[in-house]
């Protein structure tokens, strides 16, 4: 295989490692962090959850055996198929909202994960290219980027929103 560059155009915020460069306090929102300080959460299941879904806990009391029949049968058990359709809702709010940002992780900076927030269609990925891009800005992506941040209390950064790029070696 080996090793490659790769990189990522977008349009957002570039969010760091949220921490405050005087204490090295964390500032990302306490729902992004754990006890541990490691930042596992899923941002789509806190956004929905502000947008009104609510989660349905995965059965893990059922029998998973994947044999001949387990897969099947557990998915048809009613606790299963609760936790599927709140999956499906979640999905749905998401779409619903028209946000269409997320949050991503594009590396680490002193150790700690680095994020970006992103609008979804502004992503473009170059991996052994050259080629043009297209770097245009749709009016509405200052006001959903920032809707986005304020409904995950993410921090927000000095500046505007624009285009960034990140870069990955390995």
């Amino acid at each position: 295989m080996g090793y490659h560059a790769d990189g990522v155009v977008f349009w957002g915020y570039d969010l760091g490692d949220m921490a405050d460069r005087e204490t090295w306090e964390s500032t990302a929102p306490s729902w992004l962090v754990d006890d541990d300080g490691r930042t596992d959460r899923e941002w789509e299941e806190e956004l929905a959850t502000r947008l009104g879904w609510t989660q349905v806990p995965f059965p893990s009391h059922l029998d998973f055996d994947i044999g001949p029949h387990g897969a099947r049968s557990y998915r048809q058990h009613p606790d299963y198929r609760a936790y599927d359709a709140s999956r499906d809702r979640m999905r749905e709010l998401l779409v619903q909202s028209g946000l269409g940002v997320k949050l991503e992780r594009y590396g680490h900076v002193d150790g700690d994960d680095a994020w970006y927030v992103a609008i979804d269609g502004s992503e473009q990925t170059a991996t052994y290219d050259c080629r043009r891009l297209d770097l245009g800005v749709e009016p509405d992506w200052r006001e959903r980027v920032d809707r986005f941040i304020e409904l995950l209390d993410l921090p927000k950064p000095d500046g505007e929103p624009g285009w960034f790029v990140t870069s990955n070696y390995g």
